[in-house]
């Protein structure tokens, strides 16, 4: 008798790890946090998402550090998101704590992707800046009008390196009104805003004949309700869209619906080795390398259009 129960016992431990390793394979395993923003499209992912993954999403505006030991406690490793680096400078400790890995599709603070539980789909600032510095030396621009995000300063701080080569002047953008600036003292004007603040900043923009320049924060569908503007470019990385942040988002779930990890310890030890996307394996500092070119926005606008249609 005591050697069947014996058996009996075994046989229940060896039934009960056998429905945990299902259940981790079936569920947990396909289990990741999406944090979405309503500055941007990302928060039509979820209720338009139909593959094997499952989402608990939370809007980032209003995330907390609490809640990363919420999705810990559901056997979370890894959250799609952040979109913007205001979001994640405030989790970003927690991160580290609760060892969660937050794969972004579009944040490039210099500071945040020098985190190793950070990775970036899309190219550093110091990378963009460089881009945004030539392209505007080409337009034989003198003078820089530099609109920095108040709501995200630790992504605009990154942009003042541009004021290291042209004369000019940098701003926090609170409302429509910039008191104290004229414009007309300005050849080029760099916006670094979210896309609801930039097309609040396009009120006061009307009778501005210079260049103006949208940083890959500002770029979002939003913007096709702009009027034509002759010399308005973004900052494109390679996708061709103006709703790029959309592509890189479906290219994390792809990637995450082709692996299975047991801790987040394994992506990183996989992911800093192998390639991601378009042979592309993350950089030390945890990003992809993009094709980063200025575009006319006119020009993207109409494909965006084309699109859609």
């Amino acid at each position: 008798m005591k050697k069947l129960n014996y058996n009996l016992y075994i046989l229940i431990i060896i039934a009960i790890i056998f429905l945990q390793i299902i259940y981790w394979y079936f569920v947990q395993s396909n289990t990741y946090g999406f944090l979405y923003s309503l500055k941007n499209s990302s928060h039509n992912v979820v209720s338009s998402y139909d593959g094997k993954l499952k989402f608990i999403s939370f809007n980032e505006d209003g995330f907390k550090k609490s809640d990363l030991r919420f999705l810990k406690s559901k056997g979370v490793n890894i959250i799609i998101g952040p979109n913007f680096s205001s979001s994640i400078a405030i989790i970003e400790k927690g991160l580290e704590k609760y060892g969660l890995i937050a794969l972004s599709p579009s944040i490039t603070s210099n500071d945040l992707l020098n985190n190793k539980n950070i990775f970036s789909f899309v190219p550093i600032n110091k990378v963009q800046v460089d881009v945004i510095v030539t392209f505007l030396k080409e337009k034989n621009i003198k003078n820089v009008l530099l609109v920095l995000d108040p709501f995200n300063k630790i992504y605009s701080k990154d942009f003042l390196d541009i004021l290291k080569t042209f004369n000019g002047k940098a701003v926090y953008f609170y409302s429509s009104r910039l008191s104290n600036i004229v414009l007309d003292n300005f050849d080029a004007i760099v916006i670094t805003l979210s896309p609801n603040l930039a097309l609040d900043f396009f009120n006061i923009l009307s009778d501005f004949r210079g260049i103006v320049l949208l940083s890959d924060s500002a770029i979002d569908s939003s913007l096709r309700i702009l009027p034509s503007y002759n010399n308005l470019y973004l900052v494109d990385f390679g996708f061709k869209q103006v709703d790029w942040s959309l592509i890189t988002i479906n290219e994390i779930i792809n990637l995450l619906s082709k692996h299975k990890f047991i801790s987040s310890e394994q992506f990183v030890s996989y992911f800093t080795s192998h390639t991601v996307v378009n042979n592309q394996a993350f950089t030390p500092e945890g990003y992809l390398i993009r094709d980063i070119h200025i575009e006319k926005f006119d020009i993207l606008r109409k494909g965006f259009s084309i699109e859609k249609k």
